[in-house]
């Protein structure tokens, strides 16, 4: 019926016979398109930056772009029909079988790292990320691999590590204390030395800060210093502290600050480094104290002297406060040399110089200029300064004047005090020192005239 209705109507062959022809031309046209398509991904793929790899299920190589092959030292077309596996070490077969073993699986995964060997010898460190392939079945047919070549990163983060590594074995091992901190000084890692240093157990120092390690009068000074590192100070900030050292007392250490900048190129961190200097800083100071100290009575010196008799003049000007100097010179010493013997001589300018200082008040200066010759610096004086420093000076005669015993024999000290104080205009220190030192002579003839 079919046949004898064709038959009878013309126009059917016609409609079907189009809608065949029509049926081809698409078929022809989406050939054409996915020949086009290919083409264009054939060329985006293999100008990739990036390594493309294609495998079958046996893991051989169906295509590879440009950009692989140039990372292996090879032509593409040599390397199609080969193993991915002859180009690592059993090692990366390992790993990359084990790898491709779970995304056929579909376990998703990261990629794997390993190293491809070039045709020259030397190696290619990668990364290397799969997806499956599988046909309209969903059987595994093989992958595409992604390769990234991470020589570069990895060799940089090698170096990191080792840094780090390097880092670390320096800073557990280092003489001296070091601790990593926040930029408000907070504590984050401290070595043993430090440990050691303050005789703290590393949990009770991550409980502190910087300025809680130092003496109390040296914590607003570590504060400031924080603060100058933390805005972006150039080098290292250095500081000279107290610390309770060794839980035996005040010692001092040279504190060294810096920052450690983060990724952004900010301060993110501190290093400190911390120096015992307790030794250094007292031999410094016994330094100090020999050059501006009598090494027989332990008085301050003429140098001495003369810095705090300007500084008390200086003072003077702007206050107006009495300055007074008592200029003592022992009686007959020579004669005591002879009695004693110079042994004895300096067993007697020890005990005038102790005598002289219970005299005086603590806020006075005595020195020694040398030989039997004192100075006493008086300051704060009251009002009518020459009468309070010539009472002074009435004192110290009647200290020094107590018999003095040595070796048996006894005699009887005295000295004559010449009294000067600072008038109007202020005068030099010399001036006042040449003054005291002529009041002190007619003293002594006074005393001459009355003996």
């Amino acid at each position: 019926m079919g046949t004898a209705t064709d038959a009878g109507n013309p126009t059917r062959g016609t409609s079907v016979t189009l809608r065949v022809a029509r049926a081809a031309a698409a078929r022809h046209r989406s050939a054409i398109e996915l020949r086009r398509n290919e083409v264009v991904y054939r060329q985006v793929v293999d100008r990739a930056n990036e390594g493309v790899w294609a495998i079958d299920a046996e893991a051989r190589t169906t295509f590879v772009n440009t950009a692989m092959a140039a990372m292996l030292g090879r032509p593409a077309a040599e390397m199609l029909g080969t193993s991915l596996y002859d180009f690592m070490d059993d090692n990366g077969r390992f790993v990359v079988a084990g790898h491709l073993a779970r995304r056929r699986d579909g376990v998703a995964e990261r990629g794997c790292e390993l190293r491809f060997r070039r045709r020259d010898g030397s190696e290619l460190e990668a990364t290397l990320s799969t997806s499956p392939l599988t046909d309209d079945d969903g059987a595994y047919v093989g992958a595409l691999a992604l390769v990234t070549d991470a020589t570069d990163r990895l060799r940089q983060a090698r170096r990191l590590t080792e840094a780090n590594e390097r880092f670390r074995v320096v800073f557990d091992s280092a003489p001296i204390g070091m601790a990593l901190a926040r930029l408000d000084g907070r504590l984050l890692e401290v070595n043993p030395a430090l440990c050691a240093l303050l005789d703290h157990a590393l949990d009770d120092l991550l409980r502190l800060g910087l300025h809680e390690l130092v003496a109390p009068g040296d914590a607003t000074a570590v504060t400031s210093m924080l603060r100058t590192v933390a805005e972006g100070a150039p080098g290292p900030v250095e500081l000279e502290v107290r610390v309770r050292h060794r839980g035996v007392g005040v010692g001092w250490v040279a504190l060294s600050v810096a920052t450690v900048n983060g990724p952004d190129g900010r301060p993110a961190h501190l290093v400190c480094h911390c120096q015992d200097i307790t030794a250094t800083r007292q031999a410094r100071e016994n330094l100090v104290h020999q050059a501006l100290h009598d090494p027989l009575t332990g008085l301050p010196n003429r140098q001495l002297l003369g810095d705090r008799l300007a500084s008390a003049l200086s003072r003077r000007r702007r206050r107006d406060g009495p300055v007074g100097i008592l200029f003592v010179d022992v009686d007959s010493f020579k004669e005591v040399n002879d009695t004693l013997g110079h042994e004895g001589g300096d067993h007697l300018l020890v005990a005038v110089a102790d005598r002289l200082r219970g005299a005086v008040r603590p806020e006075d200066t005595v020195a020694r200029l040398g030989g039997d010759e004192f100075v006493v610096l008086l300051t704060g004086l009251e009002d009518h300064g020459a009468a309070a420093a010539a009472a002074v000076a009435a004192r110290a005669k009647a200290a020094v004047a107590s018999p003095f015993v040595y070796r048996g024999t006894e005699v009887r000290p005295s000295v004559s005090i010449g009294v000067a104080v600072a008038g109007r205009p202020t005068p030099t220190p010399e001036e006042l020192l040449a003054a005291a030192d002529g009041d002190m002579y007619a003293d002594k003839q006074r005393r001459r005239a009355r003996a």
